[in-house]
């Protein structure tokens, strides 16, 4: 017979595996088959540009560039820091992130279409394809060895696909080294984002959790005790860019709005932050970024 201490061990592991099932809003499946269907070319046309560089930024998808804003302003990093992003694919966001931190760049992702196009990006801005880590998030091998490994830990549309936000926040912070600094951004699906949504992909809507895109509940799952607070807060004016289609007929109206807000996009480059238009009801998404205190 097995010695007690054993046996309350086997049993918190599987009631673990089982609450790890129940957190998670997507499958491996549906992030398989979004990355095999991308095929690494999804968001290409999107950053690139034949106009020259100080025009053709301007042209660059406005929440891409607001989010690296925010960033840059609120970190400090010494040059070769290590900086990961959890959920990595496709890799262009924690690549660019690094080139403009002068730091090295880590991706963590555990379906095997996503980790593929992330060593793809990671070759294609002259990094080394073995610092993205196929592996599962909650697994504890994965955590035993990386634990306490990194300056800065990214992620962006992470977190709201699970039910227990707070615990996946958690392990966040364990990825840490004291002094590292945490990122996490998540979309806004309330106010109109909600209304059109329901739009373009209503099931979409099942795959968040709703209830942590309210500024209070985002703001409480960052823990004062082990978290120095920098920023928390709604940014950007309006994007549709977040929006999934779900048939046909609606992506080509998506298509369409997509190519009339490319026009507006200048005009939110060039406002400042200032004259800002953070709103609850527009604003397509929330930031956190924290210092690990203790």
């Amino acid at each position: 017979m097995l010695p007690p201490a054993v046996i309350i061990d086997l049993i918190f592991i599987g009631i673990d595996n089982i609450i790890r099932q129940m957190k998670k809003l997507t499958e491996r499946k549906y992030w398989e088959k979004k990355y095999q269907s991308e095929n690494g070319k999804m968001t290409l046309s999107a950053y690139e540009s034949s106009l020259p560089a100080s025009i053709g930024n301007l042209f660059v998808p406005y929440v891409h560039s607001k989010q690296l804003e925010i960033i840059l302003k609120n970190v400090s990093l010494k040059p070769k820091s290590r900086i990961v992003e959890i959920g990595s694919a496709p890799g262009y966001f924690i690549t660019e992130l690094a080139t403009l931190l002068k730091a090295v760049p880590f991706g963590i992702e555990y379906s095997k279409s996503g980790a593929e196009m992330n060593r793809k990006i990671f070759r294609m801005h002259g990094y080394p394809d073995k610092n993205v880590i196929e592996a599962d998030f909650f697994s504890e091998s994965f955590m035993n060895e990386y634990e306490e490994s990194f300056d800065m830990v990214v992620s962006r549309g992470f977190i709201e696909h699970f039910d227990d936000p707070s615990n996946v926040v958690g392990r966040h912070i364990k990825l840490l080294k004291t002094g590292g600094y945490l990122v996490v951004i998540i979309p806004n699906k309330t106010g109109i984002n909600s209304r059109l949504s329901l739009f373009f992909n209503k099931d979409s809507l099942n795959m968040h959790n709703l209830s942590i895109m309210k500024i209070k509940n985002f703001s409480r799952l960052f823990s004062s005790a082990v978290l120095e607070k920098k920023v928390v807060r709604y940014f950007g004016i309006f994007d549709i860019y977040q929006f999934n289609p779900s048939t046909g007929k609606k992506k080509q109206i998506h298509s369409l709005l997509m190519k009339l807000q490319k026009i507006l996009y200048p005009l939110y480059s060039l406002t400042a932050d200032s004259q800002s238009f953070d709103s609850a009801d527009f604003s397509p998404m929330l930031i956190y970024i924290g210092v690990k205190i203790k």
